[in-house]
């Protein structure tokens, strides 16, 4: 072989040995995730729950039953591709399914639902913040666009609570994401960290 099919061979058989011993350090029960930047966000599995029906084409994490990997999402918004988020975040964010969405009723999905809604069926912010798990600043973004009405994260320049969102997927209205994943939500406009400082 040339030095140069050589050289590129060497790259990727270093680039592999990396990816590995970065996996390796990484709790089993722990939900792993390296940024564009390189920067390491673990969160333990407990605080993150599947979010169906939210992944953008390609960017699904983990595999399902018609493929093995991350990435493999064939369009957007597959009832069977999921995006790791926040516990108690998925039910605020538009087209978010805590179960797989098959169009069957679900037990575990039916008995959620009981907890976070009203008399009317309607969903409840108070009782799903209940429901919440709080994310360390640092391992969290705003991600815009993505809110259902009503379930928004916090005031911006409209208003000033959460709770506010007057529709669905509005781009001013955010809700708090694993940071690093805003990217891989259908409908999200942008991105920003949280001032971690104020």
């Amino acid at each position: 072989m040339n030095k140069r099919v050589n050289s590129i061979l060497s790259a990727l058989i270093v680039a592999g040995a990396c990816q590995m011993a970065a996996h390796a350090a990484v709790p089993k029960d722990t939900y792993a995730r390296t940024n564009a930047m390189g920067l390491s966000v673990n969160i333990p599995l407990k605080d993150v729950e599947k979010c169906y029906g939210i992944a953008r084409k390609g960017l699904n994490n983990c595999a399902n039953a018609q493929h093995g990997c991350y990435g493999y999402a064939i369009k957007d918004a597959m009832p069977d591709e999921y995006v790791f988020v926040p516990k108690g975040s998925c039910l605020r964010i538009k087209g978010g399914s805590l179960t797989l969405i098959t169009g069957k009723p679900s037990a575990k999905n039916d008995a959620f639902m009981k907890k976070v809604t009203n008399a009317n069926g309607e969903l409840n912010p108070k009782k799903l913040d209940a429901m919440r798990v709080e994310i360390p600043a640092s391992k969290i973004e705003l991600c815009y666009g993505i809110a259902k009405k009503g379930m928004n994260d916090c005031a911006n320049a409209i208003h000033s609570c959460a709770h506010q969102a007057t529709r669905d997927g509005s781009k001013d209205e955010y809700v708090h994401t694993i940071r690093g994943t805003c990217k891989q939500i259908v409908g999200s406009v942008k991105s920003e960290l949280p001032d971690i400082n104020g």
